[in-house]
């Protein structure tokens, strides 16, 4: 089978975090992302990264009580955004 047939990851940008991710979601019509996941202090953390011209911005840093397990932007419609999130409580 040739390589092209098969699924592929292409690593575009990659960083280091020094927390354990659990999930990450592209925000819809946007060049942003939401990396969900926990400090080892064990509180969670919600980060907004964008991405331009092939670097990686943080937008917004939050931490929160408890670890955050997932994520999703369809509680919502398109104009609104939302994030739900899920934590391990």
């Amino acid at each position: 089978m040739d390589r092209l047939e098969k699924p592929q990851i292409i690593s575009h940008i990659e960083k280091s975090v020094d927390y354990s991710l659990f999930d990450a979601k592209w925000i819809p019509c946007s060049t942003k992302f939401v990396v969900l996941g926990s400090r080892p202090r064990g509180t969670g953390i919600i980060q907004i990264y964008e991405v331009s011209s092939g670097e990686l911005k943080l937008i917004k840093d939050i931490e929160r009580s408890h670890p955050i397990k997932c994520g999703t932007f369809k509680a919502s419609n398109l104009r609104d955004r939302y994030l739900a999130t899920g934590d391990f409580k």
